[in-house]
């Protein structure tokens, strides 16, 4: 369990490394606007500090979390209703409505607009995004919660198993 929980420290500073670039560069921009971005040590302290929430975020979600399957629900609930359906439909809804005029424009015919079939089909994706996200939601939640739920842990196959759980 504790080369597993190495593992997991090691896997949550590589992410920290690589995905929170794009984050730690907005938060930079909003509280830091005249940030020097050199490799002094005061500016790399002050680049980690900007960081270290969503590192520390990860950390305690991977240790307070029961299982990696329980993680792995919570990540989905709450990425990808929302990549795949829901900010699509929104973007798609927004963008061809009537309160942008002028936003999209087919060469001199004016803005284009949503025949009435499209957007009942974007509402329809949108209306399916909101389910997905709830019902992935409360299954992450209910896997959290129950140990029946989540069932055995397992990890690797035969001699070669690395992690499981009863």
């Amino acid at each position: 369990l504790r080369s597993l929980s190495l593992l997991l420290l090691i896997s949550n500073f590589v992410s920290y490394t690589l995905d929170s670039v794009p984050l730690a560069r907005y938060c930079q921009r909003v509280w830091a606007p005249n940030f020097a971005d050199t490799w002094s040590a005061r500016d790399v302290a002050r680049y980690f500090a900007y960081t270290l929430p969503t590192f520390l975020f990860g950390l305690v979600m991977s240790v307070l979390v029961p299982n990696l399957f329980v993680l792995l629900a919570f990540t989905t609930a709450l990425t990808v209703p929302m990549v795949t359906q829901i900010y699509p439909a929104v973007l798609f809804l927004r963008l061809f409505s009537g309160a942008r005029e002028g936003v999209l424009a087919d060469k001199g015919k004016g803005p284009l607009r949503m025949s009435g079939l499209e957007r009942v089909g974007a509402a329809a994706v949108l209306a399916v995004g909101c389910s997905s996200f709830v019902i992935c939601l409360v299954a992450a939640v209910a896997k959290a919660s129950s140990a029946e739920l989540r069932g055995p842990s397992h990890i690797g196959c035969g001699s070669w198993t690395i992690f499981s759980s009863p």
